[in-house]
């Protein structure tokens, strides 16, 4: 018993030592370790500041080697078109031939899919195969709503009468206009194609399809890496249409500067030959004659 309470009043301070001031032997440690803690805190504290000033200072003085800076005289970045670029160009093709076929804005959506294969869908499906320079596909899949407007638009325009007009999407006079303006969005692709890239593709004959289910098409040529795309395109009547596109994992790099060749207008051709045509050649005189006779006589 004598010894356990010498023990509790050796580990615990008893009131005698709070009164007289002075702390145990372990309490004084504590606090040692304190003090030497906040010292070492606020020297820790101190050496950060001095850096941080530093840093500042010299950042203020030597100027950044990260910021963008014009580029020299001299230096060429070369241009790279992959398949957006070449995407974009079709998409393009398709609101400049349709609003035009249909007297009325078409526009497409800007959220591109990325797809792993191509389809073709009720209610129309238009396809195209082209090759050359790079080998794709592209398909046009018309809802009956959008290919009857598209039909109709286009026939009004051309001056038919709404009674002589087909009354269903299924008729072959629907499919044969879907696939003569799917001729000229490709034609004026390929057209584009040629002037832009200066590289050359050909296509074949488009092909349409009446379809009551989804038919999975896939693409009778060779493509490297093939790549696949589908957007979503607007009539006037928000009537939906989709393009999709298949084609070579390719990129074309611009090397040299040069000028893209500016489309041909065809009504400025059609004058310059009608222009060539009535030009009157110079009639030859009896004068131009002898002269002629003359000289090969050596006279």
């Amino acid at each position: 018993m004598t010894e356990r309470k010498a023990w509790r009043k050796f580990q615990s301070p008893g009131p005698h030592a709070l009164k007289s001031g002075k702390a145990p032997w372990h309490t004084s440690a504590r606090t040692s370790a304190l003090v030497g803690t906040r010292m070492s805190s606020s020297r820790l504290t101190t050496s950060v500041h001095c850096a941080l000033s530093s840093f500042f200072a010299m950042t203020s003085t030597v100027p950044s080697t990260t910021s963008l800076q014009p580029a020299a005289a001299g230096t060429h970045y070369a241009t790279v078109y992959g398949t957006e670029d070449i995407l974009v160009s079709l998409c393009n093709s398709v609101t400049r031939v349709l609003s035009v076929a249909m007297q009325g804005p078409v526009h497409y959506s800007a959220m591109v899919q990325r797809i792993t294969k191509t389809c073709l869908k009720p209610d129309i499906g238009c396809f195209v195969l082209f090759d050359g320079g790079f080998s794709g596909l592209v398909i046009l899949n018309f809802s009956a709503d959008a290919a009857m407007e598209v039909y109709e638009r286009y026939m009004l325009s051309m001056g038919m009468s709404s009674d002589d007009l087909a009354s269903s999407f299924t008729s072959d006079e629907v499919s044969n206009v879907l696939g003569e303006l799917m001729n000229q969005v490709v034609g004026d692709f390929v057209s584009k194609i040629r002037r832009e890239l200066q590289t050359h593709i050909r296509q074949n004959q488009p092909k349409m399809l009446v379809l009551n289910q989804p038919v999975v098409l896939s693409v009778d040529a060779n493509l490297d890496q093939p790549e696949a795309r589908r957007v979503t395109f607007y009539t006037n009547n928000n009537n939906i249409f989709y393009l999709e596109l298949a084609m070579d994992r390719t990129q074309f790099v611009k090397v040299c500067d040069f000028e893209p060749q500016a489309a041909p207008d065809p009504d400025a051709l059609m004058e310059q030959v009608a222009g060539s045509d009535a030009a009157p050649s110079p009639a030859s005189g009896p004068d131009d004659e002898t002269e002629a006779l003359l000289r090969s006589l050596g006279m």
